[in-house]
């Protein structure tokens, strides 16, 4: 005869196992909560600080703008005027 082995679920066992989950379930909400806003901020903070060392001209107007003022940047319209002048024109048939 082959002896056959039967776990039997006990109350202590399954109040371990419904004590487990709700630690995890705990930590894990805690760590959503407030340890993954902080790192999230932090590489958000390195990527902005990377981007301005490689566009240094995005800097210059964020320091010179003061809180609450507004300014509007515009392309040169004359340029632009020029660029669309030097482009080419394309005369279309009709097929009939």
């Amino acid at each position: 005869m082959n002896p056959i082995l039967i776990n039997e679920a006990s109350f202590t066992g399954i109040v371990r196992l419904l004590g487990i989950l709700i630690l995890i379930y705990a930590i894990y909400s805690l760590i959503v909560r407030y340890l993954l806003p902080i790192m999230v901020n932090k590489s958000v903070r390195k990527f902005q600080e990377k981007c301005f060392e490689d566009n240094p001209h995005l800097r210059k107007n964020r320091e010179k703008q003061q809180e609450g003022e507004i300014t509007i940047t515009r392309s040169d319209d004359v340029q632009a005027k020029q660029e669309y002048n030097n482009a080419e024109d394309t005369d279309y048939e009709e097929i009939k």
